[in-house]
């Protein structure tokens, strides 16, 4: 089973921030009421508990990898493996409804290219969003090369499963009934 052990980079920055290691998420950098201009996808942006922040700086997704642990068949959601699925998908579902929602197509093709090129260009916002999702899981869970690419091809073949068609968005509404309560 995979426990959760914080990656170094992110401990560090935790700490200087003043954030409880046990209480924080993946923020947006706010200007008042509006999110402030988007810095590099590098600058994974960490809000803890009142208005404590931290920059947590990732030079790339697989400098983050730990281990050469190989993962199990995923034709399913392997049980140990509910927690890493879980941490990625319910923080693309709220992304998606703070910025505009990204269709399965999108989501498959973005999943994809996190898991081929974990460190590729910028595809865009969503893409930027997923990318430092993808670096949070990876500061969270001590996931190995071969265990990242094989959890990014179930997400990818999870968004083709639900696509019905080039606008559907019917991955995000599994998404909504399981993370939103509805």
């Amino acid at each position: 089973m995979l426990a959760e052990s914080l990656h170094p980079s992110l401990q560090a920055a935790l700490t200087a921030g003043g954030i409880d290691p046990q209480k924080f998420n993946l923020g947006t950098p706010m200007r008042g009421e509006q999110p402030a201009a988007r810095p590099p996808r590098s600058e994974v942006f960490v809000v803890g508990e009142g208005d404590r922040f931290a920059t947590w700086n990732v030079g790339s997704l697989t400098s983050l990898c730990r281990g050469n642990r190989q993962p199990p068949e995923m034709k399913d959601y392997p049980p140990e493996y509910v927690p890493v699925f879980s941490a990625i998908e319910q923080r693309v579902w709220f992304a998606s409804r703070v910025d505009r929602a990204p269709t399965d197509g999108e989501l498959e093709e973005i999943y994809s290219n996190v898991r081929r090129r974990p460190d590729g260009r910028s595809l865009g916002v969503t893409h930027d969003t997923i990318w430092q999702i993808a670096a949070l899981t990876l500061g969270l869970f001590p996931l190995s090369a071969a265990e990242f690419e094989a959890v990014f091809a179930r997400l990818g073949k999870s968004a083709r499963q639900w696509k019905e068609g080039p606008t559907s968005r019917n991955y995000l509404g599994a998404l909504t009934r399981m993370f939103g309560g509805r």
